[in-house]
């Protein structure tokens, strides 16, 4: 029986969902321990606010973690 894998649309490349998932499984984790002690350390830190990036004023500093988190996973070519 064969099973479906993802595919990105436009192109050949795919992969397979088990060889991938403690790496997935991994990076979850990782994430939500930095998360965890960001959290912590802007606890910490009071009411002292972190100057904004230009173009990202709207974010909350919960979501530029996770901007930066994402910021990770990107290159190029």
């Amino acid at each position: 029986m064969r099973r479906n894998t993802p595919q990105i649309e436009g192109s050949n490349y795919s992969w397979k969902r088990q060889l991938s998932l403690g790496e997935n499984i991994a990076d979850n984790g990782g994430m939500k321990l930095a998360f965890n002690a960001y959290n912590k350390l802007m606890a910490r830190r009071g009411d002292v606010p972190e100057p904004a990036l230009p173009g990202f004023e709207e974010f909350t500093p919960e979501s530029m973690f996770f901007v930066a988190y994402a910021n990770n996973w990107c290159n190029a070519g």
